[in-house]
């Protein structure tokens, strides 16, 4: 039977996409990782000001990078080297979809952003209008 480390991996990225927040994400993703073999503990931080100490010794830390930015990081205690070897290639590719996911949300943000604050200066210009007709941003003719 082929070993599904591989296939986790890949759907841990993908449910990882449904948790509602940063700590649910990062709880999630970080007991996840841990069934990969040799791993011994993983720890998730997912935000953008990222001031995390340098892991401990006997650690490895993963970026979780996308484009230019950096969006979190996920340090690793490697139990068993030798056991974790073959799966490196494979947690990279993990770590790859958990940046898009957390680019993803990075992006939402700052649409979300975005739309309120036209919402509010579209209020503003829309009071200043009723206050004076004349000026009106509404009539064009």
């Amino acid at each position: 039977m082929p070993d599904p480390t591989a296939s986790r991996l890949l759907l841990l990225a993908c449910v990882a996409r449904s948790m509602p927040g940063r700590q649910q994400f990062e709880g999630f993703v970080g007991a996840g990782l841990k069934e990969v073999p040799g791993v011994g503990r993983a720890q998730v931080t997912a935000r953008l000001d990222i001031g995390t100490p340098e892991p401990p010794a006997g650690w490895q830390r993963f970026p979780l990078v996308s484009g230019t930015e950096t969006f979190g990081v996920v340090d690793f205690r490697i139990d068993d080297p030798e056991q974790f070897a073959p799966y490196a290639d494979d947690l990279r590719n993990a770590m790859n979809l958990l940046a898009l996911e957390l680019e993803r949300r990075a992006m939402a943000a700052a649409l979300e952003d975005a739309q309120t604050a036209l919402e509010r200066a579209y209020d503003e210009m829309d009071g200043m209008a009723e206050e004076n007709p004349a000026r009106s941003t509404r009539s064009w003719g």
